[in-house]
């Protein structure tokens, strides 16, 4: 296979735009980010004043509207119903609109379009190339690489900050939803 110079330039312009997309957007994903539970959100916590606490004491951290809702599935499973291949969430746009999503959303739609972008560069290297498919893939990873290792750190500094199981468990499933539909 013979690669020229101006062809790899393409790929390489491509890889990058694909890159930064997938950087700026969880910057942008904050804006219109759901509040989410923290360690003091906790099941068998006791929401009432004490009584013997001095007004020094007392706790000034606002609490969750909708605390219930931290440990139940409520409707957040239509994340992976009606919501799997809805159209990806623009953040700017969500922002002016005011508008807020749980975690889960905005990684469902970040894994949208990361698979949709995926899936057209790996199909677009085996036919622009000519790849066979023992060095597509190989060829695929060495392009995509940093663009992976950044929404893995995304995914592990959410992790490790999160209070939040069901959106852990909710985006562990999508992920496995689109690997079944990328095979």
């Amino acid at each position: 296979m013979i690669i020229t110079s101006n062809k790899l330039c393409s790929i390489l312009q491509e890889a990058s735009r694909a890159k930064e997309y997938f950087r700026i957007e969880p910057e942008r994903d904050l804006f219109i980010l759901d509040e989410k539970p923290d360690k003091d959100d906790v099941l068998g916590a006791d929401d009432r004043p004490r009584s013997n606490m001095s007004f020094f004491s007392a706790s000034a951290r606002p609490h969750l509207k909708h605390r219930a809702t931290v440990f139940s599935l409520g409707n957040r499973d239509c994340v992976l119903k009606q919501e799997l291949e809805a159209p990806i969430i623009i953040p700017h746009a969500q922002q002016k609109a005011e508008t807020k999503y749980p975690y889960e959303y905005l990684f469902r739609s970040e894994q949208y379009a990361l698979l949709d972008n995926c899936c057209r560069e790996y199909l677009f290297l085996c036919d622009f190339f000519m790849l066979n498919n023992r060095s597509a893939p190989e060829f695929f990873t060495e392009i995509f690489e940093k663009t992976f290792k950044l929404l893995q750190k995304n995914v592990e500094t959410f992790i490790s900050d999160s209070y939040d199981p069901i959106a852990i468990l909710l985006c562990m499933h999508l992920i496995y939803r689109y690997q079944v539909i990328a095979n």
